[in-house]
């Protein structure tokens, strides 16, 4: 718990070969009391791992998944 909210862990992976960078993904409502570093919001737009390949996994804290 941080902050008398839960902890969510996210994990997105590509199981593909195919090369996929700059993945974006809508975040419309996103919020998180805790920062969350490899996650760059702009608007309602959020680009996954600052635009690297691999599997991105990250934690928030709000009350709702």
């Amino acid at each position: 718990m941080v902050e008398s909210k839960p902890v969510w862990k996210v994990t997105l992976n590509n199981p593909c070969i195919c090369l996929l960078t700059n993945l974006k993904l809508s975040c419309t409502g996103f919020e998180s009391v805790m920062p969350v570093d490899t996650l760059i919001k702009t608007g309602d737009v959020c680009v996954l791992n600052k635009g690297i390949q691999g599997d991105f996994v990250f934690k928030y804290a709000w009350d709702t998944i």
